[in-house]
């Protein structure tokens, strides 16, 4: 990874990954934005990685149209999101806080309608349990 652009709708967020970045040394710029609105040019990045962010994304349809859009062709993006798919109860619960807890088929229908090819699910169990899509823009 020779550049690195980080975004986030939390001005807190952005704070706090700064100060971690300049703790290791890492050269990353932040932008404050949503992810349904990126303020960058079409076909600017080779990667867009999420890490637990879709169940925070009112539109999901919008925004894989955006991660699709800021992708050269060839570009992956990778996100997490979601909790253990077998945790109803948590689900019931993280739902009742405001906070979704979107469904493989709603990803997965949000990806392809945006234009994804070699769409993929993945599952991490353990202290962290996590699901994973990952697609790729046709070149």
């Amino acid at each position: 990874i020779q550049t690195a652009t980080c975004t986030d709708i939390s001005p807190g967020m952005l704070a706090a990954l700064r100060t971690n970045a300049e703790r290791l040394s890492l050269d990353v710029t932040t932008v404050e934005t949503d992810a349904e609105r990126l303020p960058f040019d079409d076909e600017s990045f080779d990667l867009v990685l999420g890490h637990a962010v879709l169940h925070h994304i009112p539109d999901l349809d919008q925004a894989a149209s955006e991660f699709l859009r800021v992708l050269r062709p060839g570009g992956r993006v990778v996100v997490s999101y979601g909790f253990d798919p077998e945790a109803e109860e948590f689900a019931a619960e993280t739902a009742s806080w405001g906070i979704p807890n979107p469904c493989e088929e709603e990803v997965r229908k949000a990806v392809d309608d945006a234009g994804f090819s070699g769409i993929s699910f993945s599952y991490i169990s353990g202290d962290y349990p996590a699901r994973f899509v990952s697609a790729e823009k046709p070149d």
